[in-house]
């Protein structure tokens, strides 16, 4: 007979508070105690009686520094993808109120799909450079008689030693992951990539292209099913996408005005929900979240053609089309 046995203990609400109660009472018995008696021997009784953790049930009196925080906090609403297509299509449609170069306006752009999309920090975007991305030819696998262009995004991750410190799991350095073209040109990231690639002549080719169509139509892939276009040595370690925290923040606020937003939506609402939406990718979504073809015709007044199933596509996953 096994003598040890993996038994299920938190089963309900209650069971849920109770653990947190005590997790409570062991931080302030087993740490704070010992902070607390180093600062009254050292005349530090004000800041020795802030260290306290307490809690207390609904309908008690509520105290202490784990409540000071309840003031201070804010609601995490998730920012739709009709919200994330309104922001974007004031920011080029309302261009004159909303002052920017081409190049930040793009890069706000390619950031606010990444952070939809992977729900990346904004530090995590700071100036992506071009060794960050991965240009591919593929063989369409639906149609072997057609190509592809496939972007794997390879996103550096920030607070590295924070999520070590939670989930010894979560040491990668980097996340990545690959779309495709979809045809909607506001949530299309690939083809932002490639633009952008072949505006800098950043792609080693023999033959300089000056737009996707005719990258499309040049590779010939014969007998292998993928070729990966590699990037002129000098380019590796430019930005693909400059743009720094403060001007992202600028672009976001002043698009939010232009918009007429009647809340203050923070940046952070990109992130909310998109762990949820890259999920479904593998399992079953249960709470879908769709716009419908008659929001995007008169966000963006011309009629939408529904995308047909993209094998390579987080956006057609994650944004609802």
């Amino acid at each position: 007979p096994e003598e040890r046995a993996m038994v299920r203990t938190v089963n309900s609400a209650y069971s849920v508070i109770e653990v947190w109660r005590r997790l409570v009472a062991a931080a302030d018995f087993k740490v704070l105690r010992a902070e607390r008696a180093a600062l009254r021997r050292n005349d530090k009784l004000q800041e020795a009686n802030r260290l306290f953790l307490k809690w207390a049930q609904e309908g008690e009196k509520r105290e202490g520094p784990a409540y000071s925080i309840i003031d201070s906090s804010y609601l995490k609403v998730e920012a739709t993808a009709a919200d994330i297509i309104v922001i974007l299509t004031a920011l080029y449609q309302r261009a004159d109120d909303i002052p920017a170069s081409p190049l930040k306006r793009v890069s706000f752009h390619h950031a606010v799909l990444q952070m939809g999309t992977g729900g990346f920090r904004p530090g995590c975007l700071e100036d992506t450079l071009c060794k960050q991305y991965t240009i591919s030819v593929v063989r369409d696998p639906d149609n072997p008689t057609r190509v592809k262009p496939i972007v794997t995004h390879r996103i550096d991750r920030n607070k590295i030693k924070e999520a070590e410190k939670t989930c010894k799991y979560r040491k990668q350095t980097s996340v990545a992951y690959s779309t495709t073209l979809v045809p909607f040109h506001l949530l299309d990231s690939a083809s932002l990539v490639i633009t952008r690639a072949i505006q800098m002549d950043a792609l080693d080719l023999d033959v300089s292209y000056k737009s996707l169509r005719e990258l499309l139509q040049r590779p010939r892939l014969g007998e292998t099913g993928r070729i990966d276009i590699p990037w002129k040595e000098k380019f590796l370690n430019e930005p693909l996408f400059p743009l720094k925290y403060t001007e992202f923040s600028a672009i976001w606020n002043r698009c939010l005005h232009v918009i007429g937003s009647r809340k203050d939506i923070r940046p952070y609402s990109l992130r909310v929900g998109a762990g949820a939406r890259m999920d479904s990718m593998v399992l079953p979504d249960t709470h879908p979240r769709r716009t419908s073809d008659s929001q995007l015709t008169s966000i963006c007044r011309q009629p939408v053609k529904r995308p047909t199933e993209l094998r390579y596509g987080p956006l057609r996953t994650c944004f609802r089309k």
